[in-house]
């Protein structure tokens, strides 16, 4: 148990709907005491405590990433980053030096690239690949990861030939003259090259997936959402075993795999030491950048590409079904107008009334004539509102007109729905501040409606898709009785220009366990060691 803290002279936002500003707060037991000036808390503290003197910063809520793929970006950090690279020359150059220390006929895997960045509308080739990875398999994952490139070495080592099937739910790129396949796997073709990738010692995984925990706290992040395969659900239950997960973790399953998860004792709602296993979920289609999501018309740059349907609706309502069933939150992975259409026309014939909040997490574009379907669903919406900069060089050719609709958090907003952001990218370019700054900005051409009030942003950092599902919405927030999740920021986000706050850092992170991280005390070690 910590010491109480007083956290005094600042400007915190309890966005507790009760008071707007104020001074001071206490912490006594890992939870709020008392919220007020500087005499009125100093008041009703014990004899011993610790006094935490913001100095006029600003303090919030602390934050959640209710999308993120913790186990995936571990796999990631062991593997090549092509992420900071732009260019297909930067990505080459990764990979000639990953040969040089790769053994012959081992596999060089990397994450990260996006064709959208080097100005192609196609998809890389295997034969552009095969010019620095003649020998070598090699397989390099897109930056949403629904795309892999292979090179021929892999094509061949995957047994991959031309009379191949599409699984469901994937795609086989294929040349259009001799039907070879290009070396491009989408969505559920995925899964051909996933099961011949190289497996790492719990060590090595592990240390990645401790560093990406540091990595969060830094963020002021203090509970993540992880959507999880089993093998990341394994790494995660090991770790909180030996208690080394210092923040709250609720793992999703595979809706596929939930009763692979059950059959290791991992119930729905079973509650570890820092994890708990949480609904499952399902991903209805692809994404925009990878130009899989599901859409009503055509992609804009090809009049026959209406995008891939990972889960049709028979399957969709399976998957409602047996969480109102078993009272756990469905939650369902949509982009494209099409695929939202038929989550919300299942939602509504399946789930409305329920008790149980529905999940969508996505919902890039809707289509107008749907947003009829989101009041009274009582949905929560998971997005990252980043990729209205991000992906807006990609919309804008994929998707034409219809981009200047997307991801219009205003509209979800509007019609009841509880606003709640996440990475669903890598940590590397995501932080809350910078998906705080692209919600309550928007580029020019777009109408500026569709941004929301830094206050509403900030609910939608602090909540928590776990509490959003169950009775008790305030979790995270500043309240008397709340568990003590605090961010304290260089700067104050409701003063600063728009524009400006991604520029925001933390500098420190309380929890139930007092100061998680204090950049200042980081920035003096860091000092000392070189």
């Amino acid at each position: 148990m910590t010491e109480p803290i007083f956290l005094t002279n600042g400007k915190i936002y309890p966005l507790n709907g009760l008071v707007p500003r104020v001074e001071a707060l206490s912490i006594t037991g890992g939870k709020i005491r008392r919220l007020g000036t500087h005499e009125s808390v100093a008041a009703s503290l014990p004899d011993s405590y610790t006094t935490i003197d913001l100095e006029g910063r600003t303090a919030v809520p602390a934050f959640s990433d209710n999308y993120a793929r913790i186990g995936r970006e571990a796999f990631v950090r062991i593997h090549l980053d092509l992420s900071p690279h732009r260019t297909i020359p930067e990505i080459f150059a990764e990979v000639e030096q990953a040969i040089k220390k790769t053994p012959s006929e081992s596999w060089i895997v990397g994450f990260g690239w996006n064709k959208s960045q080097w100005g192609w509308k196609r998809f890389p080739h295997r034969a552009d690949l095969d010019l620095v990875a003649p020998h070598h398999p090699v397989a390099l994952f897109s930056s949403d990861h629904r795309v892999a490139w292979l090179n021929s070495a892999a094509v061949s080592a995957i047994d991959l030939r031309h009379d191949t099937p599409d699984p469901p739910g994937g795609e086989i790129e294929r040349d259009p003259v001799t039907v070879s396949a290009t070396g491009i796997l989408k969505e559920k073709a995925l899964d051909l090259v996933s099961k011949h990738l190289p497996k790492h010692d719990g060590e090595e995984s592990e240390s990645a997936l401790l560093q990406i925990v540091q990595d969060y706290l830094a963020m002021g992040v203090t509970s993540i959402e992880s959507f999880d395969s089993i093998e990341d659900i394994r790494l995660l239950v090991g770790l909180d075993e030996k208690g080394e997960l210092p923040i709250q973790v609720t793992t999703h399953p595979r809706f596929a795999e939930r009763e692979e998860v059950e059959g290791n004792g991992w119930k729905i709602g079973s509650k570890f030491n820092r994890l708990t296993i949480g609904g499952p979920w399902v991903a209805v289609d692809g994404t925009l950048s990878s130009q899989t999501a599901f859409l009503l018309e055509p992609y804009a740059d090809d009049w026959n590409e209406f995008g891939i349907e990972i889960t049709p609706t028979s399957e969709l309502e399976q998957v409602v079904d047996y969480c109102l069933k078993n009272n756990c939150v469905p939650i369902l992975v949509s982009s494209g107008d099409r695929a939202t259409r038929n989550v919300l026309k299942v939602l509504s014939e399946r789930s409305k009334g329920s008790d149980v909040r529905p999940v969508l997490v996505g919902g890039d574009l809707i289509h107008p004539d749907d947003l009829g379907l989101v009041s009274g669903l009582n949905l929560s919406l998971i997005t990252n509102p980043r990729r209205i900069q991000s992906d807006r060089e990609a919309g804008k050719i994929f998707w034409g007109p219809r981009w200047n609709d997307a991801i219009n958090l205003a509209a979800w907003k509007n019609r009841g729905t509880q606003l709640l952001f996440g990475s669903g990218e890598p940590l590397l370019r995501w932080t809350p501040m910078r998906a705080l700054e692209a919600a309550v900005t928007t580029p020019h051409e777009r109408d500026s409606s569709c941004a929301i009030s830094v206050e509403v942003g900030l609910l939608a950092l602090a909540g928590n898709l776990s509490s959003h599902a169950g009775p008790d919405s305030s979790s995270g927030l500043i309240s008397p009785g709340q568990t003590a999740n605090i961010a304290v920021l260089t700067e104050d986000p409701f003063l600063v220009d728009p524009s400006e706050i991604g520029r925001i850092q933390v500098d420190m992170t309380l929890s139930a366990d007092g100061i998680l991280y204090d950049r200042q005390a980081s920035s003096s070690s860091l000092s000392e060691v070189t």
